[in-house]
C-alpha cells in the first residue's frame, strides 16, 4: 500500500503535498508545519475544504503593535514585525481576554472573574495577605470596563490610617481610579516599591 505525505494546514484542515511552503487553498504559510505519513485509503476519506471564505475569518494578530494582519502575512504591514511564528485567530471566535495579579513571589495568583474584585485581608481565598499588615482588609477595587482594567482604592475602615496603593512608583490619590496594563507592577501598602514584608507586591498580567 503506498504511503503518501503531506502537510496539514493549520488555518483551514487542507492536505497539502509535503513539499508546499504555502497552502494550496488558503495560502497559509506552512514552513513550520511537519510532513504527516499517511496511506491512500485514509486520505481519500479526508473531507477536503473548497471554499477560500475560510481564510477571510482568520487574521495574524501583531505581538508587537496588535494590527490584524491577513492570515497568510509573513510580516507585519505596520510595523513589519516577523510573524511567521504568529499563529492565525479565528476573529468570529476570538479567544477571551484573562486579567490576573500575580504576587511577586508568585505564592498568589488572583484571576479576575466576573469584571470585578476587591482584594484585601478579609476575604479568606486571599489568606496570603492576612499576614500582610499594610493591606487593608478590604483594600483594592479591580474592574474590567470595555476589556481595560482599572483599579481603584476602597474606602478605608479606619479614617486615620488611608489606604496606601503604588502603581509603578506612584501612589494613588484617594478614590482614583487608573487604568492598569500588563507588566504593571502594585503595591499594597508600604513605601514606594522599597520591598516592605507587611506590604504586598502584584504584577499585572494580562493574556
Amino acid at each position: 500500500m503506498a504511503i503518501k505525505s503531506y502537510k496539514i494546514c493549520p488555518l483551514c484542515g487542507h492536505h497539502n503535498p509535503s513539499i508546499l511552503i504555502e497552502c494550496e487553498n488558503c495560502e497559509a504559510d506552512l514552513q513550520m508545519v511537519k510532513v504527516t505519513l499517511d496511506d491512500d485509503k485514509e486520505n481519500k476519506n479526508q473531507i477536503k475544504p473548497t471554499s477560500n471564505i475560510i481564510k477571510n475569518n482568520f487574521v495574524k494578530i501583531c505581538p508587537t503593535c496588535k494590527s490584524e494582519n491577513k492570515a497568510t502575512s509573513r510580516e507585519c504591514y505596520k510595523c513589519h514585525t516577523d510573524l511567521l511564528l504568529v499563529m492565525a485567530t479565528n476573529i468570529n471566535n476570538p479567544k477571551k481576554t484573562i486579567y490576573k495579579l500575580v504576587s511577586d513571589d508568585n505564592e498568589l495568583e488572583i484571576t479576575i472573574t466576573n469584571n470585578f474584585e476587591i482584594i484585601g485581608r478579609s476575604f479568606n481565598k486571599f489568606s496570603y495577605l492576612q499576614n500582610k499588615g499594610c493591606v487593608s482588609r478590604k483594600h483594592l477595587m479591580v474592574t474590567i470596563i470595555n476589556n481595560k482594567m482599572f483599579i481603584r482604592n476602597c474606602q478605608p475602615v479606619n479614617p486615620n490610617r488611608p489606604v496606601i496603593t503604588f502603581v509603578n512608583a506612584k501612589m494613588l490619590k484617594p478614590n482614583e481610579q487608573i487604568e492598569v496594563k500588563n507588566g504593571d507592577l502594585i503595591g499594597l501598602g508600604g513605601e514606594n516599591f522599597n520591598k516592605y514584608e507587611q506590604a504586598a507586591y502584584f504584577k499585572v498580567v494580562i493574556e
